[in-house]
């Protein structure tokens, strides 16, 4: 009996014991009811990919997820808002200066692989919603209403700002109950003046779809891809949205690209597909289509009902919820580390570094202090012309404030002078828990 205490202090759901500062941290993921018009909602597009993988919604939304968080430059969690001329040679050149909200909706679907026009060219909102524009005149999309909404719906807006000038917006709608859309915004009235790519709790003024924030902001077409004329519901089943909690051992690599919020997801689910009674509405309300509650608590669903395969994979999940502190988990420095080196960006591949160390990295037996490796990346991204970087995580381990990666990393360079030539090595890296930065930062790697 005292195990099964221990436990349930330990493991488990909102108010209880230790996991208490963990959900202090997810509370901002709930009160739905305390929005207000344009704020920004932490729900991510994922939670909307329909089952069928091989589905040209699910390859839209894919790339609307990858706009949102899994592309991440300087710091920011999805691509910021800009509108540029998109002539900088290259997606990844591009993105990094930034993406319009009509940008961003032909990025979707022309990445997807989905025919956007005759010569899939790019449209400004203003070519976007008269009767005779490309979206509809070359047979690509059809009309839809804004009293039948679906998913994926792209829907653009015509009016002037606050300013009296001529504005645009456009949107990809994931859940039209919900009022949530999905696209590329500049200021959008929240309190921190949040830009970019982003999904949005919408709240016009005229109380439905017609207006996007104010009234002089009025909705001009309803467009629906013909490959989405079948229409589609918001996933649900009887195993919920992450079925693999269930039905195998679940993995580093599975884990180490959620969100917070994914993660606080996954691990309620597997409770819900077992009757647990949520306290919380927030997670009652989005389970409500599949789940049901029979009042079972966290001690009984965790000894009775989940296997030794469940009891392993919710604590894989918890432990990446720690790790992943106010969104900035261990693998995130790493990862950043690579993406500075596909940019050449020294100053970028420094600030994953902490600056404490006398050695911060050896390979192959040479040792650098911070200085010493600022000089040597100095020297390296000046020789070379392109990096391309690929790794996989191997094992993660946590300590308190400090943690552990071991990865296996797969690099190609291509010199200025066109030589070209590939690396393949094992590294490990102890990480610390800057509190006053509010994220990991690499203390020592060797390899």
């Amino acid at each position: 009996m005292l195990r099964y205490i221990f436990l349930y202090f330990i493991l488990f759901l909102p108010n209880v014991g230790i996991a208490i500062d963990l959900f202090a941290v997810d509370n901002k993921f709930l009160h739905s009811d305390r929005f207000t018009k344009g704020i920004t909602v932490n729900v991510p597009v994922s939670r909307y990919y329909p089952a069928n993988k091989n589905s040209a919604l699910y390859k839209v939304l894919k790339q609307a997820q990858n706009l949102t968080t899994n592309i991440s430059y300087m710091n920011r969690d999805g691509i910021p808002y800009k509108s540029h001329n998109w002539n900088q040679g290259s997606d990844r050149a591009n993105l990094k200066k930034g993406i319009d909200c009509s940008r961003a909706i032909w990025f979707a679907f022309t990445r997807a692989g989905l025919p956007y026009n005759n010569s899939d060219r790019y449209l400004a909102t203003f070519a976007m919603w008269k009767d005779s524009s490309d979206m509809k005149h070359n047979f690509k999309f059809n009309s839809c209403s804004v009293n039948d909404l679906r998913l994926g719906d792209v829907l653009v807006y015509r009016g002037t700002d606050s300013k009296g000038r001529i504005a645009g917006h456009t949107v990809m709608v994931l859940d039209p109950k919900k009022e949530l859309a999905w696209g590329s915004h500049g200021w959008d009235k929240s309190v921190h003046k949040d830009t970019g790519v982003e999904v949005q709790k919408v709240l016009p003024a005229g109380k439905d779809w017609r207006y996007w924030d104010q009234r002089k902001m009025r909705l001009k077409a309803c467009w629906r891809h013909k490959d989405f004329s079948k229409k589609q519901s918001i996933p649900s089943n009887n195993s919920g949205q992450y079925p693999e909690t269930k039905n195998r051992k679940l993995t580093q690599a599975d884990l180490q690209d959620k969100t917070k919020y994914e993660l606080w997801i996954m691990r309620n689910e597997m409770f819900a597909r077992y009757g647990y009674r949520f306290k919380n509405e927030e997670l009652a309300a989005y389970f409500k289509a599949w789940y049901k509650s029979n009042n079972r608590g966290t001690n009984y669903i965790y000894s009775k009902r989940f296997s030794n395969l469940e009891r392993n994979n919710l604590k894989l999940i918890i432990q990446h919820e720690k790790n992943s502190t106010s969104g900035n988990g261990i693998i995130k420095p790493i990862d950043n580390l690579f993406k500075a080196w596909s940019e050449l960006n020294v100053k970028f591949y420094m600030q994953q570094w902490s600056k404490n160390e006398d050695v911060l990295q050896t390979a192959r037996n040479v040792s650098r202090s911070y200085y010493q490796l600022r000089n040597k990346r100095i020297k390296d991204f000046k020789e070379y012309k392109t990096v391309t970087t690929k790794y996989s995580v191997k094992t993660t381990s946590i300590t308190g404030n400090q943690a552990t990666v071991v990865i296996k990393h797969d690099m190609s360079f291509k010199r200025k002078n066109g030589r070209r030539f590939s690396e393949q090595a094992t590294e490990k890296y102890v990480l610390i828990y800057n509190s006053s930065a509010n994220r990991w930062l690499i203390k020592k790697n060797t390899w």
